[in-house]
């Protein structure tokens, strides 16, 4: 008996602390789903590429210090022709297909982009550090 009392308190607490996460997460995805990038941020990217392997971990860093910024930054994977489709579907679906067909199977970097107009604004390279990346994507969303 005393087994079933202590069961049923922590199945009342495990769901109320469900019951609180739920509804914070509930409030970031609404607050999420509404939010329009500023700026997109496509990294061209094989994982044979040699730059991608610099760059990729500063972008991961950078990332983590853009939190909650109206930046979009996604990645046109190059590797294989089952990615490159992939990557040009996305790239219809985000109105970049010019760009896309531009930079064609070129990998190694992230080019800023206006959502508005489809014009570059700025290019990240493996050369950034990644304060200049901050700094780059920072820059772009001031505009």
């Amino acid at each position: 008996m005393n087994n079933a009392i202590n069961f049923k308190s922590f199945a009342s607490i495990a769901f109320l602390l469900l019951a609180f996460a739920t509804a914070g997460f509930s409030q970031e995805k609404k607050q999420m789903e509404h939010a329009q990038p500023e700026v997109i941020g496509v990294l061209f990217y094989a994982d044979w590429c040699g730059s991608c392997k610099t760059l990729d971990p500063k972008l991961e860093q950078a990332t983590a210090k853009l939190v909650n910024k109206p930046a979009l930054l996604t990645t046109f994977d190059m590797t294989n022709l089952a990615t490159q489709y992939q990557a040009g579907q996305l790239a219809n679906a985000l109105g970049l297909a010019d760009l896309y067909q531009e930079i064609g199977l070129k990998t190694g970097f992230m080019i800023l982009v206006d959502p508005e107009t489809g014009r570059q604004i700025d290019k990240i390279s493996r050369d950034d550090t990644v304060d200049e990346i901050v700094s780059k994507i920072e820059a772009a969303l001031a505009g």
